[in-house]
């Protein structure tokens, strides 16, 4: 059974810049590709560290994966776990797709199954953020969206 969130409107306000393609890239665990992830920005830039909000990045599942290795999964980059984003965790579907939108006054993440999550701007919005385009981010991730020249 293949479950998919709904398809909204990007995160940037309707009078913000459209957000455009920046890159794809795989997440791969005992080499397996576990999901594929997407960056779109307000345009294509050459690092992360140029990468401006609003953005989103969006991530499809290609194997199901459950809680518990989700939450060891996420632990490594958000220690603690922010409450109100461990509540918002589910197991994950083969197909399944996530939206982890990022604007200066937050973020919010939507994903099948469960409400949207509004982060207000503050620590744990930005832990996530970075969490995806940080330092600690995924080298994998970072080299697929921001391809050495």
């Amino acid at each position: 059974m293949m479950r998919r969130a709904l398809l909204l409107a990007p995160v940037a306000a309707a009078a913000q810049p459209s957000l455009v393609l920046q890159g794809t890239a795989s997440r791969r665990y005992l080499g397996f590709r576990v999901y594929e992830a997407q960056l779109f920005l307000p345009h294509r830039v050459a690092t992360a560290a140029e990468a401006a909000d609003p953005c989103e990045i969006r991530v499809r599942y290609l194997r199901a994966v459950g809680l518990a290795d989700i939450r060891r999964a996420w632990a490594t980059s958000l220690d603690p776990l922010q409450p109100a984003f461990d509540a918002w965790l589910r197991p994950i579907a083969d197909g399944d797709e996530e939206r982890y939108g990022f604007i200066p006054q937050g973020a919010r993440l939507e994903g099948p199954g469960r409400p949207p999550l509004r982060l207000p701007a503050g620590a744990a919005a930005a832990a996530l953020r970075d969490a995806w385009l940080g330092a600690q981010a995924p080298a994998a991730l970072l080299r697929g969206w921001f391809p050495a020249p």
